[in-house]
């Protein structure tokens, strides 16, 4: 059954997406564990573990994965998309560049990137 928590953690699909996401910014053990099935309690564990600018760019990263997620369900959906992880990647780094281009100065600090990825 498809339902939020699903779509955006819980899924092979948004597990996928977020180890792929995470491990750009050296994160990867934030990934939604197989059991984890509520995106807030995720989050939540996720947050709790980092502090100060990391845990502000971490809080953006994830929102921006979290509507990401939303989009290219939607564009599945309603467009007959076939599910893409590495196109959902691509918008997720678009998105985040506009992003940063509006201030989100913690996000840019997250996500600079990792030599050697």
């Amino acid at each position: 059954m498809e339902t939020i928590d699903h779509l955006l953690v819980s899924c092979v699909f948004a597990r996928n997406y977020w180890f792929k996401l995470l491990t750009k910014v050296n994160l990867q053990n934030f990934t939604p564990y197989v059991y984890e099935e509520n995106t807030m309690l995720w989050w939540k564990r996720c947050s709790d573990q980092l502090h100060g600018i990391a845990r502000k760019g971490l809080n953006s990263l994830i929102s921006l994965g979290l509507w990401i997620l939303w989009k290219h369900r939607n564009a599945c959906v309603f467009y007959g998309l076939s599910p893409c992880l590495n196109e959902a990647i691509k918008r997720t780094e678009e998105e985040r560049d506009l992003w940063v281009l509006g201030g989100a100065t913690n996000l840019d600090l997250l996500t600079a990137p990792i030599p050697g990825l």
